[in-house]
């Protein structure tokens, strides 16, 4: 899913993206991976990636993964939000990552 930026005239004033959105609900980490590779070579303002993971030591695993694949990627510009949610887990784990680091919100209920 995307978010445009543009004017009225939208035929004529594409500016860019303002959200690009991608989700897998697998919990196998090579498809989670697959997945978030693709969002980050989009050029939007804001990238977010909603994955299912299937423990806390997978979600650890699979965070450390893309925590180090977006490095290249971010710039002044530009924030990564990752939500993680357990399939047997109630709460969502909800990630900010910009140039200036990697903020951990609370786990939403």
């Amino acid at each position: 899913m995307c978010w445009s930026k543009e004017t009225e005239n939208w035929t004529e004033c594409f500016s860019g993206l303002k959200l690009a959105c991608e989700i897998e609900w697998s919990t196998k980490n090579d498809y989670i991976i697959y997945d978030f590779q693709k969002l980050l070579v989009v050029n939007a303002e804001i990238k977010l990636f909603i994955y299912q993971y299937s423990n806390k030591k997978n979600r650890e695993k699979i965070n450390d993964a893309l925590f180090k694949a977006t490095k290249p990627f971010l710039n002044k510009t530009t924030e990564i939000i990752i939500a993680a949610s357990g399939n047997k887990d109630p709460e969502i784990y909800i990630y900010s990552l910009t140039k200036n680091g990697i903020v951990l919100e609370q786990p939403l209920i």
